[in-house]
């Protein structure tokens, strides 16, 4: 996980290796989100989906390994777009 960066485009969340000599993202989840989080303690990627902002939205964790796995999801407030970890 260290050595990876994980990012929102297009409606698609990619991974692409820090220490790679060219742009080489690879899709691992086929949807966007409103924001993501990153634990890198649990190592686990947290996308925050929001459907509107008059409504609740939700975040569901992956845990990540070969591929991003989803654990579980969670109700929250509006318009959810990141993560504290502390």
């Amino acid at each position: 996980m260290n050595d990876n960066l994980y990012f929102n485009y297009n409606g698609k969340v990619y991974k692409q290796r820090i220490n790679s000599a060219s742009l080489a993202p690879v899709v691992v989840i086929n949807r966007g989100f409103y924001g993501l989080s990153a634990d890198v303690f649990a190592k686990q990627i947290l996308g925050c989906f929001s459907p509107s902002f008059n409504s609740n939205g939700k975040v569901i964790r992956y845990k990540v390994g070969e591929s991003l796995t989803p654990l579980d999801s969670f109700k929250v407030g509006i318009g959810p777009n990141s993560c504290v970890f502390y």
